[in-house]
């Protein structure tokens, strides 16, 4: 596997065909980094990028390699995480690309297939194949992070949820961020995901 800004630098304005049908997709961009990055390259096929996120709950393998984390205003996805998107009156189909360097305001990505529009390339390059460019978080559904990549995941480390015995000036985290809570059933740690309304199991 290669890491993600590997797979950054080595897609950047190429075109990616997965399962060469209908050439470069923007799903087919999301299944090369699902693979190439994150180790899993048999993740159920989809009618449209929606359908990763709608239709999580129906697909066991997607469920099984990725957590679903529902879009909250000021919310971050890490480097690397599945963007998705909903549909429109003019796409029915929703659309995917990789995080890449986001921040609250502006969602950097990598994506292919992006309506094809050169001047969204912040890199002011051809539109050709795989793109970065920055853009709101108009319609944005959420996002898919690895489960069993926590280094890869914005983590807040040790940083406890609220009510715990750490000290509230060595609280780090924020919205967006993930802990691996192991205090509340140590045989069984789960992850948690701090939104403006606190920690949450997910």
């Amino acid at each position: 596997m290669i890491t993600h800004k590997q797979w950054v630098n080595k897609y950047l304005h190429i075109i990616i065909d997965v399962d060469k049908a209908y050439g470069g997709q923007c799903v087919d961009a999301a299944r090369s980094h699902m693979s190439e990055v994150d180790g899993y390259s048999d993740i159920e096929g989809v009618r449209g990028a929606v359908d990763f996120f709608t239709k999580y709950d129906d697909m066991p393998k997607l469920k099984a390699a990725y957590f679903k984390i529902a879009y909250q205003p000021g919310m971050i996805p890490p480097d690397g995480a599945k963007v998705v998107w909903g549909t429109t009156p003019n796409n029915s189909f929703g659309h995917i690309a990789v995080s890449d360097e986001s921040g609250q305001i502006r969602l950097g990505i990598m994506e292919q297939d992006g309506f094809d529009n050169p001047a969204r390339d912040v890199n002011k390059g051809t539109s050709k194949g795989l793109v970065k460019r920055e853009t709101g978080y108009g319609n944005v559904l959420g996002w898919l992070v690895p489960r069993e990549k926590p280094v890869e995941i914005k983590v807040s480390g040790n940083v406890p949820p609220a009510g715990s015995t750490i000290a509230e000036s060595d609280r780090t985290a924020q919205i967006g961020f993930y802990w691996l809570n192991k205090t509340s059933d140590p045989k069984n740690p789960r992850w948690m995901l701090l939104t403006a309304a606190g920690w949450k199991f997910i």
